[in-house]
């Protein structure tokens, strides 16, 4: 599996903006190779908020197809500029080696 994680560093007044479009249904969740989609948020900083968006693939060619997809090509030729009250962002790619989950004894 592969993941990409994208770390948003948002001022406090501008978060619910970002919370609202992750709401809207995306096209990426019908793409072949997408597998799902996690977003997390950190209210702790009193200055900023940051949100962790990770994005799971079956393989990397999986995101590299969505990558050159002309769903996602067009998704950001609509959003053009930064969106107002991000500060930073951060993007890192991941292989994931193992995961664990939850065994009932």
């Amino acid at each position: 599996m592969f993941v990409v994680t994208k770390t948003l560093y948002i001022e406090k007044e501008h978060t619910h903006n970002f919370i609202n479009r992750f709401q809207v249904q995306s096209p990426l969740f019908s793409f072949k190779g997408f597998i799902k989609r996690e977003i997390l948020i950190n209210r702790k900083n009193k200055d900023h908020d940051i949100i962790l968006i990770k994005v799971h693939f079956g393989e990397i060619t999986d995101y590299y197809r969505w990558e050159g997809s002309k769903e996602h090509i067009m998704m950001h030729k609509q959003q053009k500029n930064s969106p107002i009250g991000l500060l930073r962002m951060e993007k890192q790619n991941y292989e994931l080696l193992t995961e664990d989950t939850y065994e009932a004894l």
